[in-house]
């Protein structure tokens, strides 16, 4: 996204397996095009965010390309 819209993650069945198919449902419509990208893990804790971190910073120092650098940046500012 562009641009953050906090309405399209408000009533949404979190923890089932609907959560993508129902967010695709919201975006759909206000979206000229859509790309999807493959399967990964979930973040849904703490312990998530930071195997997500580790994740990121190991692939940053392996020189791999196709990182989420501004998910990077704001990971690097949060401190847990």
């Amino acid at each position: 996204m562009r641009r953050f819209d906090p309405a399209l993650f408000q009533e949404i069945p979190w923890g089932t397996d609907r959560v993508f198919e129902e967010t695709l449902k919201r975006v759909h419509p206000h979206q000229d095009r859509i790309g999807i990208l493959g399967r990964w893990y979930d973040v849904d804790t703490v312990s998530d965010l930071r195997r997500l971190r580790a994740h990121l910073t190991q692939m940053a120092e392996g020189g791999e390309g196709g990182i989420p650098l501004r998910t990077c940046q704001v990971l690097s500012e949060l401190v847990f």
